[in-house]
């Protein structure tokens, strides 16, 4: 897909790139471990730690001003991975490309710019449609570039692909960007083929407040436009008018925009179409494109600033401990007594006449003797869900049979726990950010915990395959 003079800057540029993916993991610890150490730092010179833990705040600051080194370190090893880019024209080739910015930035102010991902031909006979294509979009979005790989005075205009890799502009090439992975493409902006004109669509989601409306048509039409009566719901439809934009090379590129703004699509590639007529114009010299030496990616333009800390809240739930110890010993202790209820006796003797004439009460055989009654006219109601809560009989054994939730959670396995990777990481020998890399696995890959110590976690992808060291920032658990 590479224009062949521009092999040797595809080159540079991937190695680039897997440098930068390798540096990534070590940014993102490096500025979790100086989050951490400006928290722990703050809350011990901030009240109350303050009064019992000086002896500690000299410590914290130290750990601090470490993290924060280390991470302008990684920082610094971050921007030496871009490609300084020093591209010689002239000044109408700088004119067309400076035109071509400005219409950019016109067109990425419309109120929708969809990537047009598939177009199909209807059978209008079939559906009574008035449209003669089934198109599939997305909206997408367009910006210039603050986080290439590249660097340089002039920064590149990006249009993002929504079921691909985004394409990014610069002066002199086209550079295809994957969304995942560290590999790169290049074509020569001269062999670019760029088309724009305005394209009618059939509206049916809202009419966007800066596109036109050329016409309507019918939900259910005829051949001829005419409404087709079979449909008592049939209603019309707003035709507008937008910009459709195109991409393609004859290496495969092939990809088409839609903006609602007309205009300013046809505006922008006429723009491109200017520029490209310049560069070709510019042929004569060696090429349009000149890369710095590898050595000099040191010098590149773009700062990565580190993030900003937090404002981190006095350590206040410190004071609960104390008060939750002066609390407890301040509430006396209550002994409680059995109650006493009268003694009972075994009538062994035949009852008498009057016990037989009185009302034959219904008993229950009990294994411990009863709780007398409390005193007075008191009434002891006993809700139904009180009652349902109450075994059959006092008398009989209760069941200690393990419940279904039990059994299911008993298993003569131990589970292993998975967790996955929020970005890519490396995985290092020991856990330890100075500790050789042994691999670099994507973001989203599944990894089963080994270990943990310090803060880092030994995975592997089984117990008898372990792979090393990840740092715990970089892990989040499994779904």
């Amino acid at each position: 897909m590479t224009s062949p003079d521009l092999e040797g800057l595809k080159k540079l540029i991937n190695e680039a790139a897997h440098q930068k993916a390798s540096l990534q993991s070590d940014w993102l610890e490096a500025v979790s471990a100086r989050k951490k150490a400006w928290k722990k730092l703050r809350r011990r010179e901030q009240l109350p730690l303050r009064l019992f833990m000086k002896q500690a705040i000299p410590k914290a600051r130290e750990a601090f001003d470490e993290a924060e080194n280390e991470a302008k370190k990684v920082a610094e090893a971050l921007a030496a991975s871009d490609i300084k880019v020093e591209v010689v024209l002239d000044d109408r080739c700088w004119a067309a490309w400076s035109r071509l910015e400005q219409a950019h930035r016109r067109l990425s102010n419309s109120a929708r710019f969809w990537d047009v991902t598939s177009s199909l031909v209807v059978d209008r006979f079939r559906t009574r449609s008035a449209a003669s294509f089934e198109v599939t979009r997305t909206l997408v979005g367009l910006r210039p570039i603050t986080d290439g790989i590249l660097s340089g005075p002039h920064r590149g205009m990006r249009f993002e692909n929504a079921n691909g890799d985004d394409l990014d502009i610069f002066p002199g090439f086209l550079l295809i960007r994957q969304k995942q992975g560290t590999d790169y493409a290049l074509v020569d902006l001269r062999d670019l083929d760029a088309r724009s004109y305005p394209q009618q669509f059939i509206e049916a989601e809202g009419v966007p407040p800066d596109a036109r409306v050329v016409g309507h048509a019918w939900a259910k039409s005829n051949k001829d436009g005419s409404p087709d009566r079979r449909f008592r719901d049939n209603h019309q439809i707003p035709i507008a008018l937008y910009g459709r934009i195109e991409f393609a090379t004859s290496s495969g590129v092939r990809e088409a925009y839609d903006a609602s703004d007309c205009e300013a699509a046809l505006e922008f590639g006429e723009a491109l179409r200017t520029l490209q007529a310049e560069l070709r114009r510019h042929a004569s010299d060696p090429g349009p494109v000149q890369v710095a030496s590898p050595v000099d990616r040191s010098s590149s333009d773009r700062a990565i600033a580190l993030p900003a800390l937090p404002d981190v809240w006095p350590a206040y739930e410190a004071l609960l401990i104390p008060l939750a110890v002066v609390g407890a010993m301040a509430i006396p202790f209550s002994v409680s007594r059995p109650v006493v209820g009268p003694a009972v006796s075994s009538i062994t003797s035949p009852p008498s006449p009057a016990a037989l004439s009185a009302p034959v009460e219904e008993t229950t055989t009990m294994t411990q003797p009863p709780v007398p009654p409390p005193e007075g006219n008191t009434t002891i109601v006993k809700s139904p869900q009180s009652a349902k809560r109450e075994p059959a009989g006092l008398g009989e054994p209760m069941s200690l049979a393990p419940t279904p939730s039990d059994v299911r959670g008993s298993t003569s396995e131990p589970v292993m726990k998975r967790m996955v990777t929020t970005t890519g990481a490396n995985v290092r020998a020991e856990p330890d950010r100075g500790a050789p890399s042994t691999r670099v696995v994507a973001a989203g890959t599944s990894v089963v915990v080994l270990d943990k110590k310090n803060g880092w976690v030994r995975v592997g992808s089984s117990t008898s395959e372990p792979w090393g060291w990840i740092h715990s920032s970089l892990l989040a658990a499994a779904p």
